[in-house]
């Protein structure tokens, strides 16, 4: 998982990945990255990114900017057989 999410913010997101059986390798950091390069990117086979063009968000009462829409994403993901 590679997230802006940092604090209480990151323990409720983990924690609701994990209530759902989401298990990661790693959360913000590659462990064996640095043993072959100093870039601070993280590697990864897919990445799933919220701010990307086309991306599904929706408006949540009382936060500040709009969140994405992980339901129309999975819907997608599926439709174009990723998931």
């Amino acid at each position: 998982l590679h997230t802006m999410r940092s604090g209480s913010l990151l323990k409720r997101a983990t924690a609701w990945c994990e209530e759902r059986g989401l298990k990661f390798y790693a959360v913000n950091a590659n462990p064996d990255q640095k043993s072959w390069t100093d870039s601070p990117k993280i590697y990864a086979d897919l990445y799933i990114d919220d701010s990307a063009l086309g991306c599904p968000i929706k408006f949540i009462d009382g936060v500040k900017r709009p969140a994405v829409n992980w339901e129309k994403v999975r819907e997608q993901l599926i439709f174009d057989g990723l998931l």
